[in-house]
Parts: C-alpha cells; sequence; structure tokens
C-alpha cells in the first residue's frame, strides 16, 4: 500500500499530536490524489509545472468546445494506473455564467467513487463539500476571493533576496 499525507477540507496538511497524518487506505489516496489532479492549475507546481489541468493554456481559451474540456478532464482522470473505467460521466457548460460542472463516478482497483466538480465564476471549495449530494472538491467563493487568493498563491518572488 502506497501512502500520502492526508489534506483536510481546507486543502491544509492534517497533523495529529505534530506528526503528519497520512491516508489510511489505497481508496484514499487515489481519491485525494484524483482531487488534487483536478484542483491543480498547470504551472502552478513549482516541482513540476507540467502537472495539473492546463486552465490557462487550453480551457480558458476563447472558442474552446465543451467536448475539448470534457476530454481533457477524462484524460487526466484515466491518467491513474488505479483507474479502471470512468462508469458515469455527466457535464454542463453555462458560457453565460462562464462556469463548467461535471460530475463522474470511477471504478478503480478500491472500489466506486464519486465526485462532482464545478468550474467558473463560482468556484467549489472545501467549505461545502457536496453538490446535489455528491462530494465535490470545492465550495463556493465569490469571484473577488478567487482573484485575491489566485494573486497571493502566484506572487512573483524577488529574485534579489
Amino acid at each position: 500500500m502506497l501512502y500520502d499525507i492526508m489534506l483536510g477540507k481546507d486543502n491544509d496538511i492534517i497533523r495529529d499530536n505534530g506528526d503528519f497524518e497520512t491516508t489510511k487506505t489505497d481508496f484514499e489516496r487515489l481519491r485525494q490524489q484524483i482531487s488534487i489532479s483536478l484542483k491543480t492549475w498547470m504551472g502552478e507546481w513549482f516541482l513540476n509545472t507540467t502537472f495539473g489541468i492546463p486552465y490557462r493554456q487550453k480551457l480558458l481559451q476563447k472558442g474552446i468546445t465543451k467536448s475539448e474540456v470534457d476530454a481533457e478532464f477524462i484524460r487526466v482522470i484515466n491518467s491513474f494506473d488505479e483507474v479502471r473505467e470512468i462508469t458515469y460521466f455527466k457535464s454542463e457548460i453555462d458560457r453565460v455564467n462562464r462556469s463548467y460542472g461535471m460530475s463522474f463516478h470511477v471504478s478503480t482497483l478500491f472500489g466506486t467513487m464519486r465526485f462532482s466538480v464545478l468550474v467558473g465564476e463560482r468556484v467549489q471549495s472545501p467549505l461545502n463539500d457536496t453538490i446535489n449530494g455528491e462530494p465535490c472538491i470545492y465550495g463556493t467563493m465569490d469571484k473577488e476571493s478567487i482573484s485575491s487568493m489566485y494573486e497571493l498563491i502566484n506572487i512573483t518572488l524577488p529574485t534579489n533576496f
């Protein structure tokens, strides 16, 4: 069994008496890894700038079709060796509100996982962990908060320090 450092609903590392808590099962580890992969913007992680979803590079470009967006998410979900197949996938794109939502079920070596994800003007955060009763990756955040958080995360560090 492989382990991963456990993240809480707020995406912070969970510590117990000063020690890092780890995932207890392969199911937990894989669910967390899929979740992290869908939340990470390509280029965001300095140790591997090719890791993550190409939101800025591809998905947020004008003229992209829903089927192209679906294909990118499906590619990432299927990139895990433990994923057998996506047994259910439903998505919706709202061009007026500039949002995209998807629900999917994944058959894995460790059991079936269900996800719901909303991306766009109103992005989901860990504070609200369900959409229509399905576990979700994000809870609702307004556009201003997202912009502030994005600027905070993606600041450029000075080179002369």
